[in-house]
């Protein structure tokens, strides 16, 4: 018999190994073929790239982002997040990463999401313009059940 607690850090632990099999799969694989076709393809005048002569670590900066995975219980790992964000334990990024995402491709798709749904005139509650703007961000939340523990 397993409860939240065991089986979240088995799957802890099995995430863990495979972090450790993506990491090594990115530095010894994916970022050795793609800095030697990045070569090849200048080199060769399929890929112009201004100063790349001069400069060629600047095309060779690209960040991997393997697959991320889903939550065990979206509820509470979404609040820890924000709780983390909000401690200055980790950034919206780290945790968009960590979720297989890339943030700078969320927030302009998240804004595009907002401005269309306010021309057409909807509101929906993780639009946050939509909140008084002398309203404290904090720690507390609406909803008091998510501070209980699950116990099974």
């Amino acid at each position: 018999k397993t409860n939240y607690s065991s089986s979240r850090l088995s799957l802890l632990e099995d995430r863990n190994h495979y972090r450790s099999l993506q990491t090594y799969l990115i530095e010894n694989f994916h970022s050795r073929v793609f800095d030697a076709w990045l070569e090849m393809a200048t080199l060769s005048g399929a890929l112009v790239l201004p100063s790349y002569d001069t400069e060629p670590e600047r095309y060779r900066k690209v960040r991997w982002i393997p697959r991320g995975w889903d939550w065990i219980d979206p509820q509470k790992e979404i609040v820890a997040a924000k709780e983390a964000i909000r401690a200055g334990l980790k950034t919206q990024s780290q945790i968009v990463s960590e979720n297989g995402g890339d943030l700078e491709e969320l927030l302009p798709a998240r804004k595009a999401e907002v401005e269309a749904a306010q021309q057409l005139g909807l509101v929906f509650d993780t639009d946050m313009s939509t909140y008084q703007k002398d309203s404290k961000i904090s720690g507390n939340s609406n909803n008091q059940s998510d501070d209980k523990e699950e116990t099974t």
